[in-house]
């Protein structure tokens, strides 16, 4: 089945290259890296090896994108990583300066946390709602689930739901007293302490229990079944350390084997049952949902290089070898009891993305050590490997070593990556850290390691194909497409199809009548209000540029193409709107020479990228006048200062524009008054409902 599987994929492949044309790559340099980081606090000698040999670690000495690669970035508000929801329109502004975020760093995966407490982050009859919204249970009025996953899939972003199965919460309240909180949820364990564990620092579902199981199957299924989630994703909380479970052990354990063992089988049961209901629910309902996995970076610690190396394969192609020379806490055994190797193995997941957080100059656990077995692992397995960036290690000079230190550090990661025939791709630790640099407001070795970043990734990618489906291939091409000339370049606009994730959109320039190289210049996707794609390209004009738009499926398998040329592109002044400006108001007193701010919604997300407003006065609506000086934010809202005129009326509105195009909002107005007229219209007020008051009494 493997092979047969392959083979397809191969097919596949060579029909895309028939289809587009990619450029060439000349053969790279392999090269060493030098040593940034001393651990005596002296000059550092020499060049990386392999952790406990002399054989240095090699990298090209260019790194090259590729167009299809896993890049993604776990969000959650367990880290602060966005603030807590106050309204709807602000959770929107978050979430959309989150997908903001995203495309400037040309991320393509969001594994955002829905459940990070025995709780949901959605509307759920298993758990209740999460404290990161408006309160534990408390029902925030507002479901923006279905709106995230829209606006990720809108912008060919996929979006994978990220769940800590069993943790509960942190130690600290005694089981009777989590169990009363969940009396309004008689089917989730947590609701009886017999099905929960007390840890030293952590309260879980007890993983030995059968219904336990059966109820985070089910949690995961009711998502599935109600939200068009890409994935179901797990970190690393499995069991934890110091947690009793004898009475379960001795109960549950007809086999008779050991206590890891049996812990392990647990875990093991879980993770299969959970592969069988995806695999029904995807076949019955013709879709793609993918379970991953992403474990602490060690799987087991070896004793030597060499016997890291003393793998091998038997004839189903599962590798031998037991783990990596690291010295590290190990999810294979204690205290998480993982057998991720296992799950490669019998396929029972689609993705691994291990949190090989540590950095290249790592004194125990080296980057390149770790991810170069972990490719070993995947080898002939239908399962897709990633390798998780811990960005947030820089801040930790005392453990960081070379993230501290290099500048080059997730390039150098990256360029490991490259030589590794099965990654094919990453995902970062955290987005906070992005967000940090995206806003100049990282620690100056992180604002460096971002920048680095910024100049390997210079260009969108699609997801990688995913080995665990049979691929899916759209045979027809896009229909209506269009292309139109605006301000700061091209608009190309096409018919949404229903079968197709996303849409990939290649560019090259001709030059004398023959084209260059295509480059990926865009990926979007669907959107469920509109009937049509459109994707902004700025760009100047002048050459000809050659546009093609391949259907992507969602096994992440190119389609057949269309494709269009700026000589055929035609103006449309209606293509260029950015849409509404949202909740325009003031507050202040509206008194002569007084100073009153005016409020609006961030605009975020939008065609062309990122915005500039403007404000315009008038007293008339007639004649405007631009009056913009300092724009300031405040959370979602911008504003801006004005001082009232000596006029009694006066109208205010904003601009917006980017290289696409712009939009105004509707007016603002507000009436103004003289002090001495203040006083007067409030003393007329009081009078009126005094006289009110006295002829109810007389009555």
């Amino acid at each position: 089945m493997i092979f047969l599987k392959k083979t397809m994929i191969f097919s596949i492949a060579l029909l895309i290259m028939l289809v587009v044309t990619f450029p060439s790559s000349n053969a790279l340099t392999l090269v060493s890296i030098p040593k940034t980081y001393d651990a005596g606090g002296g000059t550092p000698t020499g060049n990386v090896v392999y952790r406990g040999s002399s054989i240095e670690v090699k990298v090209p000495d260019t790194y090259v994108e590729e167009d299809a690669q896993f890049r993604a970035v776990w969000v959650t508000p367990h880290v602060n990583d966005i603030a807590k929801f106050q309204s709807t329109l602000q959770y929107k502004a978050e979430i959309s300066k989150v997908i903001q975020i995203m495309k400037y760093f040309n991320l393509n995966v969001m594994i955002y946390h829905v459940r990070a407490l025995n709780d949901a982050f959605y509307e759920s009859e298993l758990n209740p709602w999460t404290s990161y919204l408006k309160g534990f249970n408390v029902d925030p009025g507002w479901d923006p689930l279905p709106w995230i996953i829209e606006e990720c899939h809108r912008n060919g972003i996929e979006f994978h739901a990220w769940l800590n199965p069993y943790r509960v919460r942190a130690a600290g309240a005694t089981l009777e007293q989590i169990a009363t909180l969940y009396q309004d949820y008689p089917n989730n364990p947590a609701s009886n302490v017999a099905n929960m564990l007390a840890g030293d620092t952590t309260i879980i579902l007890n993983p030995g229990l059968p219904n336990v199981r059966t109820f985070l199957v089910n949690t995961c299924m009711e998502i599935v079944e109600n939200y068009d989630v890409d994935a179901i994703h797990f970190d690393d909380y499995f069991y934890t350390s110091a947690v009793d479970d004898s009475a379960t052990f001795a109960a549950n354990n007809p086999g008779g084997l050991t206590i890891s063992n049996w812990r392990r089988e647990q875990i093991n049961i879980f993770i299969q049952n959970l592969y069988n209901a995806l695999n029904n629910y995807n076949s019955t309902n013709n879709k793609f949902v993918q379970l991953g996995i992403s474990p602490t970076g060690v799987y087991r610690n070896v004793n030597s290089y060499a016997a890291s190396l003393s793998g091998t394969y038997d004839i189903n192609g599962n590798y031998s070898g037991v783990g990596t020379y690291t010295v590290s806490q190990e999810h294979y055994e204690s205290y998480l009891y993982a057998d991720t190797k296992k799950w490669i193995e019998e396929e029972w997941i689609d993705y691994i993305l291990p949190q090989t957080y540590w950095s290249i100059e790592h004194d125990k656990a080296p980057y390149a050590d770790i991810i170069s077995w972990w490719n070993k692992v995947v080898e002939n397995k239908d399962v897709n490997l990633y390798s998780g960036i811990g960005l947030y290690y820089n801040r930790l000079p005392s453990a960081g070593f070379s993230w501290a230190t290099n500048p080059e550090e997730v390039v150098n990661q990256f360029k490991i990556m490259s030589t590794l025939d099965n990654v094919s791709g990453f995902s970062i630790f955290s987005f906070q850290n992005l967000r940090n640099i995206y806003e100049e407001k990282a620690i100056a070795i992180m604002q460096q390691q971002g920048e680095a970043m910024m100049t390997a990734l210079t260009k969108p990618a699609i997801q990688p194909s995913l080995k665990s489906f049979s691929p899916v291939v759209i045979n027809t091409p896009i229909s209506n497409l269009g292309i139109y000339t605006v301000d700061g370049g091209y608009v190309l606009k096409w018919n949404k199809m229903s079968n197709a994730a996303k849409y990939v959109i290649y560019r090259n320039e001709e030059t004398l009548g023959v084209p260059g190289d295509n480059v990926v210049v865009g990926v979007v996707g669907n959107t469920e209000l509109e009937s049509e794609v459109k994707f902004f390209d700025n760009i100047t004009h002048g050459p000809k540029y050659n546009y093609t738009v391949v259907p992507v499926s969602h096994t992440n398998s190119l389609g057949s193409n269309n494709s269009t040329n700026t000589n055929q592109a035609i103006i449309d002044t209606t293509i260029s709107s950015l849409g509404d400006i949202e909740n325009v108001y003031y507050n202040g007193a509206e008194g002569f020479d007084k100073t009153v701010r005016i409020f609006w919604n961030e605009k975020t997300n939008v065609l062309g990228g990122e915005v500039s407003y403007e404000v315009f006065y008038s007293s008339n609506q007639t004649s405007w006048q631009n009056i913009t000086t300092t724009i300031g934010k405040i959370s979602y809202l911008c504003f801006m200062d004005v001082v009232l005129p000596k006029n009694y009326e006066a109208y205010y509105k904003i601009r917006v524009y980017n290289n696409l195009g712009e939009s105004y909002s509707d007016p603002l107005e507000i009436v103004i008054m003289e002090r001495s007229e203040m006083v007067f219209y409030v003393m007329d007020i009081i009078i009126e409902v005094k006289d009110e008051f006295f002829l109810d009494i007389i009555k």
